[in-house]
């Protein structure tokens, strides 16, 4: 009588299961791919168990990889749909995605608010500029609204210029630039974030005035 083929399946460290049966010398599987597929040891190699453990695979697989994307840096749903979308299927994608939404390790909405903060108020940039970088996060369209009405609002255009062109000067100072080449650089710099010539031009203004080589330095006080 043919020996009854089997799955091996044993622990390998916290939220690690190690998986070999007759058609995987080994996989790696997480706790919640062993207990949503009901893998246990010693199951027979049935066509039922290689089905399960087949989606298993694809699914550990999945939020293994997204959790590896994660620890590099915040990513929205649809990126993490895209990026493992090329390499596992799309109902393990799915599957693992939602379940990272569920536990609040992917949220758009705070990855939005990170982003619109970090470039609209801590290194401020034109609304378009932030928006710009949003809609590339891959994140909704209200969503990208939101967070650019708490951290970039149309109002505030002129502010964030001028704040951005007060950092700048301080810096440009520091290292001795003199206030023409300032001026070049700054307007420069403003361009770069985003801010149309106008509003770049009258920022510089606002910073520097009619600062020359004997003036003091350039206006950087905080804005009241």
């Amino acid at each position: 009588m043919a020996e009854i083929e089997t799955i091996a399946l044993t622990p390998n460290g916290p939220n690690r299961w190690t998986l070999k049966t007759p058609e995987h010398k080994r996989a790696t599987l997480d706790d919640a791919a062993v207990i949503d597929c009901a893998l246990v040891n010693g199951d027979p190699w049935t066509v039922a168990v290689q089905e399960r453990v087949q989606r298993a695979i694809g699914e550990a697989g999945a939020r293994l990889a997204a959790e590896r994307l994660l620890r590099v840096r915040p990513r929205s749903s649809a990126e993490l749909r895209e990026r493992l979308g090329k390499r596992y299927p799309k109902d393990a994608v799915e599957r693992a995605v939602d379940r990272l939404v569920r536990s609040g390790a992917v949220d758009d909405a705070r990855l939005a608010d990170q982003l619109a903060e970090q470039l609209g108020e801590i290194r401020p940039h034109a609304r378009e500029a932030v928006r710009s970088r949003l809609e590339r996060a891959r994140v909704g369209s209200d969503v990208v609204e939101r967070a650019l009405d708490e951290h970039a609002p149309s109002m505030g255009e002129s502010d964030r210029a001028v704040e951005a062109a007060r950092a700048q000067a301080r810096r440009l100072a520091a290292l001795g630039i003199g206030p023409e080449a300032m001026r070049r650089r700054i307007y420069g710099a403003l361009g770069r974030r985003g801010f149309d010539a106008e509003t770049a031009a009258e920022a510089v203004e606002a910073v520097l005035g009619s600062w020359d080589e004997q003036a003091d330095g350039p206006d950087t006080d905080e804005a009241g």
